[in-house]
């Protein structure tokens, strides 16, 4: 009996390579940013408030995450399988399918902060922004700490907050 040799092409070796690595990719979106404050609170615990509410202060939820994640479920789970489908083919790598992923939930998130139909504001906190009634938008400090990070193990390899891409 002879020997069969099987040689394999360029695109299947990036593929199982690509497709190792996204399996070791992590991606973390909506208020990411940890450092930035709004009246010296970290926003992300601010905006961590409007979201769930708070009785004690008479903040009334404002789920502008969690609306995300119900009405869109459908949407980024099949942006997630076709991505991960183009990884698979060798025609995309791990990290910018993670990063089309990432835009997509952070663009999500953005438009449910800017669109959402929210409790409105209490006359005190209108005043408080200048006459503007815009549940949720405050100096923009809020939206400027959505975004995502994508994650090998426990470094970043990139982020995106508030509109500005920062690669590592």
């Amino acid at each position: 009996m002879g020997k069969v040799t099987v040689k394999m092409s360029k695109k299947f070796d990036k593929a199982v390579k690509e497709t190792k690595i996204l399996s070791t990719l992590r991606l973390f979106f909506g208020v990411v940013d940890d450092k930035k404050k709004i009246d010296g609170m970290l926003v992300i615990d601010y905006m961590n408030i409007n979201e769930l509410g708070a009785k004690s202060k008479n903040i009334p939820s404002r789920p502008f995450f969690r609306k995300v994640l119900f009405q869109q479920r459908v949407a980024y789970m099949r942006i997630a399988k076709e991505q991960f489908k183009l990884v698979a083919r060798g025609e995309k790598t791990a990290k910018d399918s993670m990063i089309t992923i990432g835009e997509y939930l952070k663009n999500a998130v953005i438009g449910s902060i800017v669109n959402g139909s929210y409790a409105p504001n209490k006359p005190s906190t209108i005043k408080a922004k200048g006459g503007k009634n815009k549940p949720l938008i405050d100096k923009l400090n809020g939206l400027n700490a959505v975004g995502f990070k994508i994650y090998k193990g426990k470094t970043i390899i990139y982020s995106d907050i508030g509109g500005t891409n920062n690669v590592r």
